[in-house]
């Protein structure tokens, strides 16, 4: 299956300038509930069974495959939305679901969504000056995604919960235990020299409380287009805990806690053009679900 093309942080921070940073996103719109038809007798089957996805089906032998066409910008062109289910393409978020939008430059059908999801809809137009009139989509998880200009839908990160504030740069006993406490997304030859690391800091809620700080190592070497190194701490003074670690880019959110869920609330991190989520077992935080393909969230 063909993956959504990464950008690099320089282009989504500039397409969240567009959209505002420190505004939420309407999770709430009037949203219309996608219908699937069977694939195999559709029209759209000879583009679906290309090179696009032939592979990928041959693959998996049990396969159901369903799909719809949505016009998503209103040039009487249709999107066709194509949900792939079997044993090795679904799991308890729903079944692996793309969109394929025909690309007038490449003259070629080309995926621009891929997410795990039971249902999907369409909501209004993204409302941004790069949005080029295309629809908001929302998935099952209560994710939207919109199109900010770059070939391909991307999540919205404050669809999930509530916007972490900006950072500020940290010094003193929450510097000291950030020095101390580097994580393994820091290589070893790159520790030696902590004065020159510059470490943010965000303060956060996540246990109803407070004081609990996400500390992120500032330091070029270090850093990619997909973020830059970070841990968690909890505490006061010198007696901070480390909760967790992985990689931040630009924003953060803590979501909603369930009724009887652990004493620390979920939250989710933008990683280069995708989202990191991260839920609290065991004393710490771990990192369980991507909206990309990693090492918890694999392509089928």
């Amino acid at each position: 299956m063909k993956k959504i093309l990464k950008i690099s942080a320089f282009v989504f921070l500039t397409a969240l300038s567009v959209i505002g940073k420190n505004s939420y996103a309407d999770t709430t719109p009037t949203a219309s509930l996608i219908s699937f038809h069977d694939a195999r007798k559709s029209r759209e089957w000879k583009i679906i069974d290309s090179d696009l996805y032939h592979s990928f089906i041959s693959k998996h032998p049990d396969i159901n495959i369903y799909s719809s066409v949505v016009d998503l910008d209103g040039k009487g062109v249709g999107s066709i939305f194509i949900q792939f289910r079997s044993r090795g393409t679904c799991n308890s978020d729903g079944c692996v679901t793309t969109v394929v939008h025909y690309n007038q430059q490449l003259k070629s059908w080309t995926e621009i969504l891929n997410h795990r999801t039971r249902d999907i809809w369409i909501g209004g137009p993204s409302p941004t000056s790069s949005g080029a009139n295309m629809k908001e989509i929302f998935t099952s998880d209560k994710l939207m995604w919109r199109w900010i200009g770059e070939k391909t839908y991307y999540p919205e990160i404050r669809s999930l919960g509530k916007l972490w504030p900006d950072s500020s740069e940290s010094y003193g006993d929450r510097r000291k235990v950030a020095l101390d406490h580097m994580p393994e997304e820091i290589p070893l030859n790159y520790r030696n020299n902590p004065q020159n690391y510059i470490i943010d800091e965000i303060p956060l809620n996540l246990n109803g409380i407070g004081g609990q700080y996400i500390l992120i190592y500032n330091y070029m070497p270090i850093c990619s287009k997909a973020g830059c190194p970070f841990i968690i701490v909890s505490g006061a003074n010198e007696n901070y805990q480390v909760k967790g670690h992985g990689v931040f880019n630009s924003l953060g959110v803590t979501m909603p806690n369930s009724t009887n869920g652990p004493v620390y609330a979920p939250f989710a991190v933008q990683v280069n053009n995708g989202i990191a989520y991260y839920r609290y077992n065991n004393s710490k935080y771990e990192l369980y679900k991507t909206t990309y393909p990693s090492n918890v969230t694999r392509t089928p």
